[in-house]
């Protein structure tokens, strides 16, 4: 079952300086060149690279790790791939970045010139 994290909650809580993770499973270009941009605090591990980089993020595993993608479909995905894995606070951006954008929370956008769109 996938547990959604509300925009402005993680918005609060990575204010507060709360322990999330947050895990960007997009593809590389998507993440630092995309349109929409990436939560500063995001680590990249893009979905399919994912069961190979289970074991390298172990040490994730006490804290809070939510899961973003474009919208949400991939990191839902991801978040059940965490959970077998034994990853117990796992959740899931409601409506990815693009849900983020779309409120205005702060993002890094890369120049216009580096952009695919």
């Amino acid at each position: 079952m996938t547990q959604w994290i509300e925009p402005d909650d993680l918005r609060r809580a990575i204010e507060s300086h709360s322990a999330v993770t947050v895990v960007d499973v997009r593809g590389l270009c998507e993440f630092f060149n995309g349109p929409l941009g990436q939560l500063p605090e995001a680590i990249n591990v893009p979905l399919p690279e994912l069961p190979a980089c289970l074991h390298g993020l172990e040490y994730l595993a006490p804290a809070d790790i939510v899961v973003v993608s474009g919208t949400q479909v991939r990191s839902a995905r991801a978040a059940t791939q965490l959970r077998a894995a034994g990853f117990q606070h796992v959740s899931v951006l409601r409506g990815g970045m693009k849900n983020w954008r779309q409120l205005g929370y702060t993002c890094l956008i890369p120049p216009a010139s580096r952009r695919a769109e």
